[in-house]
């Protein structure tokens, strides 16, 4: 079923791509879409596709070619990331478009956080280690150019601003606390948020890493039990990897964010109370802007409730670790 916000041009656009690509245009069948891509099914007896094509008048910047840059580098190291068959070049005005092709993924998105089991979750602990490894240059949003996985940024701090650009960012952009809609909500929380990050500094996040940055549970699927593909990397940039767990921490529950944690810092032999010490001061600045980008779009009354128990667990457990 077609969603009611996919336009007569987007489905234009798409049937022309696939045509060009040599795509039975018959075959296409809408799969889902975000704020700046729609993915279009096609069934192949040798195997399913997806094709991921440009939401026309999106106002976002394509990121298909770093997201087959880096999902080709992850190639032969995990089975979780989706294989690239093929990409538009850099000359897009031929193929109709930003476009990318990929090898369909089997599952279905995993149950909520608290309900996932250790093997699955010990899953996505592992991918992390392998992701977390892949070699990189500077920091933000993977640049489309190139050859290497490289970051807009030249710094930590612009590199966040660079990929959390949609909502207020604070510390890292010009915003002030006072100004933010938690302040109106909730001005005692935001107070509590305030003496917690006293302390923070361009050397708060020690560890930075190429992240995935999206795994809520429609980017992580499962069969039977186990984890069998993560997908939808257009949102990866080189930043804290305390971000990565952060958003973990939002989308799966912190006992989920915890296991995880404990497994990467085994396996990459990391202090686990580092870890716990950046993530807890990434969740209360990830959650802060998530707060601003749904008060920006109008969903505080669903999600407002939500992101402020996220912040205020998030304190407690700053207040907690060996490092703050």
């Amino acid at each position: 079923m077609l969603n009611e916000s996919i336009s007569a041009l987007d489905v234009a656009n798409a049937r022309k791509i696939a045509s060009l690509i040599g795509v039975h245009v018959e075959d296409l069948a809408y799969a889902g879409s975000g704020v700046a891509s729609i993915a279009w099914l096609i069934p192949n007896s040798m195997g399913n596709q997806i094709l991921k094509v440009e939401r026309l008048g999106s106002q976002r910047q394509c990121t298909y070619r770093s997201e087959a840059r880096l999902l080709n580098q992850l190639s032969g190291k995990t089975k979780l990331a989706p294989l690239v068959l093929a990409v538009s070049g850099d000359s897009v005005t031929q193929s109709g478009g930003n476009w990318i092709l990929l090898e369909a993924s089997a599952g279905e998105p995993v149950v909520d956080g608290d309900s996932m089991p250790i093997a699955l979750v010990d899953s996505l602990g592992n991918f992390l280690c392998t992701l977390h490894q892949l070699p990189y240059e500077r920091y933000g949003p993977l640049i489309q150019a190139g050859e290497k996985l490289a970051g807009d940024s030249a710094d930590v701090c612009s590199g966040l601003r660079s990929r959390w650009r949609y909502a207020q960012s604070w510390p890292f952009d010009l915003s002030a606390l006072d100004a933010h809609p938690l302040r109106r909500r909730n001005s005692r929380l935001l107070n509590r948020i305030q003496s917690a990050t006293l302390g923070i500094s361009r050397n708060t996040f020690s560890l930075t890493a190429v992240l995935h940055s999206d795994l809520h549970r429609e980017h992580l699927l499962a069969k039977s039990g186990a984890l069998i593909n993560i997908i939808d990397f257009g949102g990866a940039f080189i930043g804290p990897v305390g971000w990565e767990f952060a958003a973990i921490a939002l989308f799966l529950g912190w006992p989920t964010c915890d296991r995880v944690t404990e497994v990467y810092a085994s396996s990459r032999v990391l202090e686990f109370s580092r870890i716990q010490f950046e993530t807890a001061m990434a969740a209360l600045l990830f959650g802060l802007y998530r707060y601003d980008a749904e008060h920006r779009r109008g969903q505080l009354n669903s999600q407002g409730e939500v992101i402020e128990d996220f912040l205020r667990a998030a304190v407690s457990r700053l207040a907690g670790t060996q490092h703050a």
